[in-house]
């Protein structure tokens, strides 16, 4: 039986080194031109991030088209709910305010979900959700941000957006200084689980790189405190990109230090405003374009490599840059379960609840 398994992990191991080797080689080929100067044809189109107009100046809703097609209705449940959050956003921000009233920034939103199939000694499915919003209100205190979002505090680079475990996290964000954000908030479920967290985040550029280096601290009441390093490189070649992401985290309760590597590589016809560094880093920031990831994962304490994923997706616009369509098949090796190889499909929606679709 030692045999057979130590056989098994040198196949994978063998079948994983001639897999880096072709996306080596495939990375290698795409990043060897010279990058030019930006040419508007030959960058991917940057999706309208979000409106820049105070809440204030946006319109009153339009009355349901119901003798229009359904996919007007569908833009009008968009814009009606778009707008229902905006009103409340404004209410509760005027409640601070002092004469005169400062103008309360348009808040962001974004949802996903996703319905997934895993072949596991049988076929699994299940459907999972991904939610995350930003709220500025400038009348309650200078620079204070709420959010609203289920990624979590010790989340690793590369990490798919889905694996987290989805309980909605609410909190306030205050910037104190360029690059550093002090979080403080609370998790939705019972009990309550609060937390905090203080995060440097800068942006450096070096030549045709973007560096996106990340330390953050953090407390919880179910993992207690904590501790998380990451790092992802960013290369444009015209509409080809290339990132790779590093990350290592420590809590109180994991076995040791965890660490994760992963690589991306694909074409985009448009990307989305996205500042967030797991969409960056996992590929979510692609609004229109395909892309392989390769990643790996392992601890300290336990084995060093624990499993290793690969993962080809495709996104493509759906709906008037607001609604976008995802599709991604992958295979998963476990050391836990023998380095059998996991098949899965994920397909899903991406909703963005940035600006009017009328507009």
């Amino acid at each position: 039986m030692v045999g057979q398994f130590r056989s098994l992990g040198q196949q994978t191991t063998g079948v994983t080194i001639r897999f880096g080797i072709v996306f080596f080689l495939f990375v290698r080929a795409a990043l060897s031109q010279e990058i030019a100067a930006p040419v508007e044809a030959s960058t991917p189109a940057r999706v309208v991030g979000w409106s820049e107009a105070p809440i204030s100046t946006l319109p009153d809703p339009d009355p349901f088209p119901k003798h229009e097609p359904i996919l007007d209705q569908v833009d009008w449940a968009h814009d009606w709910l778009f707008l229902s959050v905006q009103r409340r956003a404004l209410w509760f921000d005027s409640l601070f305010s002092e004469d005169p009233l400062m103008p309360t920034p348009v808040s962001r939103f974004r949802l996903s979900t996703l319905a997934e199939a895993i072949d596991n000694n049988g076929v699994g499915y299940g459907i999972d959700t991904d939610f995350d919003m930003d709220v500025n209100l400038p009348n309650a205190e200078q620079q204070l941000k709420l959010f609203i979002t289920n990624e979590e505090l010790n989340e690793l680079p590369g990490s798919d957006e889905f694996d987290s475990p989805g309980d909605l996290r609410f909190g306030i964000r205050r910037q104190f200084f360029e690059y550093i954000d002090f979080d403080i908030g609370v998790r939705a479920k019972w009990p309550v689980d609060a937390f905090a967290s203080m995060r440097w985040a800068p942006v450096w550029e070096a030549g045709s790189w973007s560096v996106y280096p990340g330390v953050s601290v953090f407390s919880e009441v179910e993992e207690g405190l904590g501790t998380r390093a990451r790092f992802t490189a960013d290369r444009w070649n015209g509409k080809k990109f290339f990132r790779t992401s590093s990350g290592v985290r420590w809590s109180e309760e994991t076995e040791g230090a965890e660490w994760s590597q992963s690589f991306l590589a694909g074409y985009a016809h448009q990307v989305f405003a996205e500042d967030r560094f797991g969409a960056r880093a996992s590929g979510r920031d692609i609004a229109h374009g395909s892309g392989l990831r390769l990643s790996a994962r392992g601890s300290s304490d336990g084995p060093n490599v624990s499993s290793y994923h690969a993962s080809l997706f495709t996104r493509f616009p759906l709906r008037d840059q607001w609604l976008y369509g995802v599709i991604a098949p992958e295979v998963t090796f476990r050391n836990d379960h023998n380095w059998d190889a996991e098949f899965g499909l994920k397909i899903g929606l991406d909703m963005l609840f940035w600006d009017l679709v009328s507009r």
